[in-house]
Order: structure tokens, then sequence, then C-alpha cells
């Protein structure tokens, strides 16, 4: 049976997140979530501990997409996060829901995409690349403790080295860290690319960096 458009367009974003996941897991590996894995992290997949629940001051008061919120209070608070690929979720196709942002906008959005043929645009791979290999070398230099400062990563991060010493001396986690450097814009944004532009880019990006591993 062939595929509804929609159908086509959601199958090759999933794809494009499973392949940043890959990319991801060469680029900056955490062993508590190590490839193979899924990118998702919404609410019927979602299952914490009574304690982890209770450290992240239970679920955000958001409007909507209070579960990726959520996932993002454990990350800042360096909780082990798993994304198993054992976990099978079956959600309903509807496109009215419930909450202004979720699952049946996001197919609204692409139904809307697939008639009027516009390609989705999505975050930059090459970007997403020096981030991760970002985040993994400042990861390193916050585990170290640091008491000297780091010229080379600060100029990457385009910050006076004693303002990144200081920043890294002061996170009591390195996801408060990491997400302060986020939100306060320090790390750049992303740019994005068509998707069918970053379907082609993110092999070539994979096959590249893990040869370099193996090397």
């Amino acid at each position: 049976m062939a595929l509804t458009p929609l159908r086509r367009l959601q199958l090759r974003d999933t794809a494009y997140h499973l392949l940043c996941a890959r990319l991801e897991a060469l680029l900056d590996p955490n062993p508590a979530d190590p490839w193979p894995r899924h990118h998702q992290h919404f609410g019927a997949s979602l299952a914490l501990t009574a304690r982890a629940y209770r450290q992240v001051g239970g679920l955000p008061e958001k409007c909507f997409l209070e579960d990726e919120a959520l996932c993002h209070s454990l990350y800042r608070h360096d909780l082990a996060v798993r994304h198993s690929p054992h976990v099978q979720v079956l959600t309903s196709a509807r496109r009215q829901g419930r909450v202004e942002v979720g699952l049946s906008w996001q197919l609204r959005e692409w139904l809307h995409m697939s008639r009027e043929q516009r390609e989705p645009q999505v975050p930059n791979p090459t970007e997403l690349a020096a981030r991760w290999l970002l985040r993994r070398q400042l990861r390193h230099y916050w585990a170290s403790r640091p008491t000297q400062q780091h010229q080379g990563l600060a100029m990457r991060l385009g910050l006076p080295a004693l303002a990144l010493l200081a920043r890294v001396q002061r996170a009591a986690t390195f996801g408060e860290l990491w997400q302060g450097l986020l939100d306060s814009a320090v790390v750049a944004p992303l740019t994005t690319v068509p998707l069918a532009q970053a379907l082609l880019e993110l092999p070539v990006l994979i096959k590249q960096y893990s040869l370099q591993k193996a090397a």
C-alpha cells in the first residue's frame, strides 16, 4: 500500500532525528544513553522514579510541551535519561488535540506542508555536530573541577577565559552550565536547512566521524 504524503513526511522526520541521535552518540557519547536509542521523550513514553521526579520539582507548569520541559529538567540536574529502543508506544493520529502544541498540531503542520509541497526546515547537521563536539569538550573541562583558565574553549564560546572559568566553577551540575550557555545565547543558535538536504548530509557526517573514531 502506497504511503500517504503525511506518513512519508513523518517517516522522513523520524529518519532525520534518528540520524541526529546516531551522530550525537558518536560525538558526545552518553554512557547512560548509548546507541542504539530512539529520539523522543514525550508523555506516553516517559517513566521516572519518584526520587527523580521530586528532585526536579515535578512536572513544569506549562500550557504545552510540559513533557519536553520535564526531560530538560532531568538533564539540568545531570540525571540519567535512557531512550530505550525497546520502548514502543501507540498514540492517536487525531489532528485536533487538547493543547495548542503537541502531536496533533505537528500532524496538521506536516499535512499542510505536504499539500503545499513545502519542505520542513530542520537544524543544520554541521552546526549540530560542532555543538556536540563543543559540549563534550566543555563537559570534560567542567568535570576536571578546573582552577586554570581554558583559553581555547573560551575563544570557541566567545567568552573571556576568566568568565568561562567562573561559570564552570559556579555550576552545580554540567546540565545547569550547558543550559545557561544556551539560554544566554553564548552557544550560537542553530540555523536551519531543508529536511532533504539534512538527510543527505547526516550519513556523510556519520561516516566521516566514524572513520575518525576508528583511526
